[in-house]
């Protein structure tokens, strides 16, 4: 070789000498191998390259090469690992405390629960029969046993009035609008009883009306004046359930001689309807499935459990 290489720039990228050959590579990347023994000299056309060769980081490769730099950036990632444990330990500590108060609470609960059951069964309006409940000495809004008390529209809890709030309903339209649960029970308020006597107190379902129905001796008879059933437990004890007769909405009259009694039970016969028990003048009584839930009915409550 006489001459070794002239680079002008341009039409070929790159040549490359390996042993004895020299390769050349052009634009279009074809490659010619020559024999270096055969080769004089190179000559390179003027030109733009469409590739270059990147210069080299100095800054770069100098940090890299730094020891003291290294231990920082693996401190400074141990400390980012480390924070990022903190947070977790943090929201960690979070929520067991969140889940320690969430427990206490409960337990206040359950002790309010078994407080209110305490309160509840030294009410001395409370009266117990031998039966699953204990059962109320007289109708919500009266102020001795004989007196009548007020008549409600079926799951509304301000006395009966010309419009009744869920004409048309029907249990699952109840049920959507919360007045009933879902059993078709009306929730507590809903609940007459518990809305104007206190939470101590609630309507009866049909099942308890019908225990007392069942389980009781029922005695038509008159107290001071007002006609009624006098109904004893099994164990003796008794109440006594004036025969005060249902208030139409819109009117002011009621018809006595008989009794009428709301239960929280929704009717299984007719949508319209919810259940209610009667005393009826010639002593008999009876569990009625379908009593129309806009008459104007009194309630005999009965003990929260």
């Amino acid at each position: 070789m006489k001459k070794l290489f002239t680079f002008i720039g341009a039409t070929l990228l790159s040549s490359t000498l390996f042993a004895q050959n020299i390769y050349v590579h052009q634009n279009d990347g074809t490659a010619f191998g020559y024999d270096a023994a055969n080769v004089d000299s190179i000559d390179f056309s003027l030109g733009t390259s469409r590739l270059a060769a990147p210069a080299s980081d100095k800054e770069c490769e100098k940090k890299l090469n730094d020891p003291d730099y290294l231990l920082q950036s693996i401190d400074g990632m141990f400390q980012e690992r480390q924070a990022l444990k903190d947070s977790v330990d943090y929201l960690q500590d979070i929520l067991i405390k969140n889940n320690a108060e969430i427990a206490s609470l409960k337990q206040k609960l359950a002790n309010c629960d078994g407080g209110l059951t305490s309160v509840c069964a030294s009410d001395t309006d409370a009266v117990d029969l031998g039966l699953s409940v204990k059962w109320a000495s007289m109708n919500v809004g009266a102020a001795k046993p004989t007196d009548m008390g007020t008549h409600f529209s079926w799951a509304e809890t301000t006395p009966v009035d010309e419009k009744y709030d869920y004409a048309g309903y029907s249990n699952s339209d109840m049920v959507r609008a919360g007045v009933l649960n879902n059993d078709y029970m009306i929730t507590a308020e809903h609940d007459a009883a518990t809305v104007n006597k206190g939470e101590c107190w609630r309507m009866p379902t049909g099942t308890e009306a019908c225990e007392l129905y069942d389980k009781c001796k029922w005695e038509y008879t008159t107290i001071d004046g007002v006609p009624g059933a006098k109904v004893t437990g099994p164990n003796g004890n008794s109440i006594f359930l004036p025969a005060v007769g249902v208030k139409k909405s819109g009117t002011g009259s009621v018809s006595l001689g008989e009794g009428y009694y709301w239960t929280r039970s929704f009717s299984p016969v007719d949508s319209d309807c919810a259940k209610s028990f009667v005393v009826f003048s010639d002593g008999s009584h009876v569990i009625h499935q379908n009593h129309t839930r806009y008459d104007g009915v009194v309630i005999r409550p009965v003990l929260n459990k």
